[in-house]
This record gives structure tokens, C-alpha cells and sequence, in this order.
């Protein structure tokens, strides 16, 4: 599709970005992030807030990310701010993300945009599917040695799982949003209590999700976490339940033909 050209490039670029004497210098050195992210960054994180308004957003005034990162930065979290109009200049935010990586850092990726079960849309009308996402955060979860917390503050934001089908690596270590549209204040609320959780007093983001629902007065299924390789087990499962039940059809069809073959008359 038309985002092909610049996610080639994307690619491109992230890998140098990995190599010793590539056009960033990266600093999170060679080793896989398993297991618990705590435990693997040591408790030390980083939220980049990426937004892309609609019209009636900056119409009302309303910005996630200046809400967010100062409320944050209050509580003493290290919480920078990226404007993106278009699909294009969210792949630039990336390669600046990658840039600042800090060795020991664990990175956190908050989308706020547009958002429903069939990808993200920005400022300029541009829609990325959430194959394309899938796609884009691949790169950038290997550019950051698969240590990415995706965060979508989007309306059905975990639709985002979809990006993990099909995937031999998935593309973020985990990935948290909601199941259903949130209103603006609910959502600022629900993140502020996550990050609070997650950043100062060391709480897994899995653990965060119910408390967050909570805080913001929310359905208890209404913001939910997922691991890349949770969500890796559940679609090689539903894979197989799905090989399982062909077999199964294509073993009833055969004896049925058999029985027929050998029935009198």
C-alpha cells in the first residue's frame, strides 16, 4: 500500500540503528529482554507520548499527550511528547525514540489517536491497518531489542492483539489498551494510575490493568494486558484447534464415504 515506501526505509534505518557504527548510536546492547520487564530494566522506564488529534481535538483543545506529560513529569516520570499529523512523521517519532534509547531503560510507547478494529487513523486521514502497525512495531520492538510496553490509548485499542497473527516474532513485549471506546478524562485517568503503578512502585503492567479499570470508574474488562507471547500460544493454539478439527472433519467424511460404499442397495 501507499505506507510501503516509508516503512522500507523505517526498516532500513532501525537496523543501522542496531549495528556498531550505524547512523544511531544505540545503547541497549545485544541482550533479549524475557520474562518480567521490572526485572529486565530494573525498574527504570520511559514514556514516549505519541498523539495525533483529530479536527474537533484541536477544535476543543484537547491534547493527551501535553495532559499526560504533565502529570507525569510531576510525579517525577521521564515522559517526553510527540506531535504526528501523519502516518510518515509517526515512522520519524520512532527513529527519535530509538535515538534517546538509554542502556538499562525499558521503553513505553503511548499511542493516542483514532482508533477502531480495523487499524489507527491520524490527523491527515491516513489509516494504518493494524497489519501495517504490526509491521512497524516489529521493527521498532527489534530496534529496542524486544523490550517495547505498547500502550494504546485509541478506541478499541486491543484490537493491537491482531498485530501478533501470523507473526514468528511479536511485534512488543506487551501490549495494554481498551476493549471498547473511553471517554477522553476516563482514559488520562486510567493511564495516570497505570504509569504511577508501573513507574513508582514497581507493579507488572498486567497487575496495573485491573487497578487502572478501577480508578477511572470502569468495567472491570474494559482496559486489558497482553504478553507477545501470551498472545503467540493463544493464536498457535486456536492454529491447532483449527488443524485438529479439519482432520477430524476430513476423517468423519471418509468413513462416511466408506460406509456408503459399503452399504447394500
Amino acid at each position: 500500500g501507499g505506507h510501503d515506501g516509508w516503512l522500507s526505509r523505517l526498516a532500513q534505518e532501525l537496523r543501522l540503528a542496531r549495528e556498531p557504527g550505524g547512523c544511531y548510536p544505540m545503547r541497549m546492547g545485544s541482550q533479549k529482554v524475557n520474562g518480567s520487564l521490572a526485572k529486565a530494566a530494573q525498574g527504570k522506564y520511559v514514556v514516549h507520548i505519541v498523539e495525533s488529534p483529530q479536527a474537533n481535538d484541536l477544535l476543543d483543545d484537547r491534547q493527551e499527550r501535553e495532559a499526560l506529560q504533565a502529570v507525569l513529569r510531576q510525579s517525577g516520570i521521564d515522559a517526553r511528547a510527540y506531535l504526528v499529523i501523519s502516518a510518515e512523521a509517526f515512522g520519524k517519532a520512532a527513529l527519535k525514540i530509538v535515538e534517546a534509547q538509554e542502556a538499562g531503560v525499558t521503553p513505553i510507547l503511548h499511542l493516542s489517536a483514532h482508533g477502531n478494529k480495523d487499524g489507527v487513523q491520524f490527523s491527515s486521514g491516513e489509516t494504518m491497518t493494524w497489519g501495517q502497525l504490526g509491521q512497524f512495531f516489529g521493527f521498532f520492538n527489534l530496534a529496542l531489542s524486544g523490550g517495547l510496553l505498547l500502550c494504546m490509548s485509541t478506541c478499541e485499542g486491543l484490537a493491537a492483539v491482531q498485530m501478533v497473527a501470523g507473526e514468528k516474532h511479536a511485534p512488543f513485549h506487551t501490549v495494554v489498551g481498551p476493549s471498547r471506546p473511553v471517554a477522553w478524562r476516563d482514559s488520562l485517568v486510567a493511564y495516570v494510575t497505570f504509569y504511577h503503578l508501573v513507574m513508582c512502585k514497581g507493579v507488572e503492567p498486567i497487575k496495573a490493568t485491573p487497578v487502572m479499570n478501577a480508578a477511572a470508574g470502569l468495567p472491570a474488562s474494559t482496559f486489558a494486558s497482553f504478553t507477545g507471547q501470551n498472545l503467540r500460544d493463544f493464536h498457535a493454539l486456536i492454529r491447532k484447534t483449527q488443524e485438529d478439527f479439519e482432520r477430524l472433519k476430513k476423517g468423519v467424511s471418509e468413513l462416511a464415504e466408506r460406509i456408503r460404499a459399503t452399504s447394500p442397495g
